[in-house]
Formats: structure tokens, sequence, C-alpha cells
């Protein structure tokens, strides 16, 4: 049987956390939650509810943060690793399709793709979503409908390849990218899309500058070869 973990960046994310960590346990899933600097009660509701804990002192990014989470699953031999966000835009119930895809498929990553239906998805994000989307689909020669989104499943062979050293939330199109370039599929579901007022912790401008450094850095060394 396939060993099966969920690994989740939090900060300052008390008041979501324990019903997510709830709801992800009742389906036997062990959980690795990073503790991003958070000045709230976010490591002691992680610790309560039985989820492996890694603490960091500062605020050090989304990418640190899975980075750190990514290393802990493969020490602890999982085969595949969820990542979920702690804000409660994911529905845990959808955890079941993620595993039923990636069984079935030669994929390395299935990712969430909530833009065939973006209900309740602010208009500049939707935008934003669908450019960087075709953008990232184009440079990797592979169909990657909603490349923003955090919800995903990947393969333990993918972790154990790919380099990995953005700090912030370009993370997420650093893993794509770079899984793409040594040859993993990357696969999607279709998800609900879920808004309820969250506040965004994403820098605009920083979000877009590391967005097409990773881009430009791919389109120079495809140049290069």
């Amino acid at each position: 049987m396939n060993k099966i973990c969920a690994v989740i960046p939090a900060y300052n994310e008390e008041k979501k956390l324990s019903l997510l960590l709830k709801k992800i346990k009742e389906r036997n899933i062990d959980v690795i939650v990073i503790d991003d600097g958070s000045t709230d009660n976010t490591a002691a509701i992680a610790e309560n509810e039985g989820a492996s804990l890694i603490r960091h002192s500062s605020n050090e990014g989304k990418g640190r943060a899975l980075r750190d989470g990514f290393r802990i699953a493969l020490e602890k031999g999982y085969d595949f690793v969820i990542t979920v966000d702690a804000d409660g835009q994911h529905d845990i119930d959808e955890i079941p399709l993620f595993i039923k895809k990636i069984q079935n498929s030669d994929a390395g990553i299935v990712i969430g793709n909530r833009l065939h239906h973006p209900k309740g998805m602010p208009l500049y994000r939707l935008f934003i979503n669908r450019l960087f989307s075709k953008i990232t689909s184009l440079v990797c020669r592979q169909d990657i409908p909603d490349v923003a989104c955090g919800y995903r499943i990947i393969k333990k062979d993918v972790l154990q390849l790919i380099y990995l050293e953005t700090n912030g939330f370009d993370v997420d199109f650093e893993i794509i990218i770079e899984s793409s370039k040594i040859g993993f599929r990357i696969d999607y579901i279709n998800i609900d899309c879920i808004y309820a007022g969250e506040k965004s912790y994403i820098r605009p401008i920083q979000y877009w500058n590391g967005f097409f450094r990773l881009i430009f850095k791919e389109l120079r060394n495809k140049l290069a070869i």
C-alpha cells in the first residue's frame, strides 16, 4: 500500500487549521505542517491535532516551507505527497480524486484545476492565472490549465529529482517547470474553487517578477542547448 502524507505550509492560520487537519486525519492521511514564523497559535493547533510540525522562527516563505516539508516526507518514506493550502480554499473531500488519478496515470504530478469553473475567483486573479498557465504550458509543452493552484499530489520520484531554490509563492511554478524539464508528465483534475474573503499574503509585483524570472531562465536554458 502506498504511503501518503499531506504537506501544509501555514502562516497565522489558527482560525481554519484545526478543522482542516481533522478532515485530513479522517482519511487516515498523515500530515506535516510547516509553521512559517506564525505569531498566533498555529503551531500549538498543529501539535494538538497530531500533525508532524516543522517550525520556522521567522516567515521564510511558501517555497522554503514546502522544501522543508518535502525533505521530511522523503526521509519518512512517503510515496505520494499532497500539498494543501492552510487557508481553507481546498476541498479535502477531493483528495481521493487526486489519489485515484495519480495511481492510474503515468504522470508525476496531478494538479487541481480551478479555472474550468472559477466561481468566486476575483477577476484579476482569474486573468493572471490564465495568463501564467498559457505561458507555462507553452514553455513546458504540456497542457497545464491552472499552474498557480497549490492543491496537488506529487510522486516521490519527482521530489527526489527536482531541485528547488525559490522561497516565495513562485515555488508553485518552479515545481512544474523543473518537473517538466526532467521529463515528468503533469496531469490535472477539475476541482471546486472556494473563495470566502481569505487574506492573501501574495505580493503582486514580487509574484510577477518571480514567475517571469523562472520563465526567462528556462527559455535561456532551452536556447543554450
